[in-house]
């Protein structure tokens, strides 16, 4: 650990029910992203105990037990959201600094295969502290905060990748939340997209449990 922020890589098995520990990460971070290519996890950005927003991207690679540091996000935050196209390319979109009054907009793109970042169509408002989910060719926004607004994001956005050239996403608005709320858990399952918990309105926390078809 640094301070209050921990460096802990920990395994889950689901089908035995029982956690252990690998070898730590390089830096102690919070609020990274994480997502999982071909066998392998990478883990971007975050903030270190300084309160400092990182660019750094590592890979796990679960068979070696080994951390290997990437090509750098070109922008620092944390809180950003992410999701997995393909089984091939990782979309960070969003983020916080840790020092401005605004969340980021941009969507980064990164090739696990070509170790580099290409840039893709900015997201419709700036967004941090948010969960996203992937469906086919379409990413579902669920949750967010719009730091600029100091609010939640009032509606679900769906973003259509473009598979002859994945840089290209057109946002649509989806419907409007009942509770607009952030930092949730997100996930897609058979189809659906689900978002459990969070900080409703960024006023109270709450149990609540979505899904949306």
């Amino acid at each position: 650990r640094e301070g209050n922020v921990a460096n802990i890589t920990e395994v889950y098995d689901p089908i035995t029910d029982r956690w252990w520990k690998e070898v730590n990460i390089p830096t102690a971070r919070l609020l990274p992203m994480a997502a999982a290519v071909k066998g392998k996890i990478y883990v971007i950005g975050g903030i270190n105990a300084a309160g400092t927003a990182l660019t750094e991207n590592v890979e796990y690679n679960i068979a070696t037990n080994a951390w290997t540091t990437k090509a750098p996000r070109p922008r620092a935050a944390g809180a950003a959201l992410e999701v997995v196209w393909r089984d091939s390319l990782i979309y960070v979109m969003g983020g916080w600094d840790a020092v401005s009054t605004s969340g980021w907009t941009n969507v980064d793109i990164y090739d696990p295969f070509t170790n580099t970042w290409s840039a893709g169509t900015a997201l419709p408002q700036n967004a941090d502290m948010g969960g996203a989910a992937i469906i086919g060719d379409t990413i579902f926004i669920v949750n967010a905060v719009n730091r600029a607004g100091s609010a939640c994001w009032l509606n679900l956005y769906k973003g259509a990748i473009n598979p002859a050239n994945p840089t290209q996403i057109t946002w649509i608005q989806g419907p409007a939340f009942t509770t607009p709320t952030a930092i949730c858990g997100a996930a897609a399952l058979n189809g659906n997209v689900f978002w459990l918990g969070g900080f409703a309105n960024l006023s109270s926390v709450t149990n609540q449990a979505w899904v949306y078809n």
